[in-house]
C-alpha cells in the first residue's frame, strides 16, 4: 500500500471514529464538510490502484532520457520516472 493510500484511509477511519464540534451557527457546515470528506476519501479509496504502463529512464550520466514498458531495463541506480495513462483525456 501507497504511502498516500494508507494516509487516506487513516484520515478515513479518524474521521469515522470523531464528531464534528463547533457552535451552533457553524455546526451544519462543520457537520456536512465533515461528511463530504468522508464521502470523498470513501471513493477515492475505492479507486483501482494504479500501475505504470511505462517508465522514464534517465541514463546513468544523466544526458539521455528514454522510455520503456520493461522495467527489466532499468537498475536501482538508474533514475526513472512511472509514467500513467489518464482516463477521459
Amino acid at each position: 500500500m501507497s504511502n498516500l493510500r494508507e494516509a487516506a484511509q487513516r484520515a478515513l477511519e479518524a474521521l469515522m471514529n470523531s464528531r464534528p464540534v463547533a457552535f451552533e451557527e457553524d455546526a451544519v457546515k462543520l457537520v456536512r464538510a465533515h461528511q463530504e470528506a468522508i464521502a470523498a476519501l470513501r471513493a477515492a479509496l475505492a479507486e483501482p490502484v494504479q500501475e505504470p504502463v511505462a517508465w522514464m529512464v534517465y541514463t546513468l550520466d544523466g544526458k539521455s532520457v528514454c522510455v520503456t514498458d520493461n522495467p527489466a531495463d532499468f537498475t536501482p541506480e538508474h533514475r526513472a520516472l512511472p509514467l500513467y495513462t489518464k482516463e477521459n483525456i
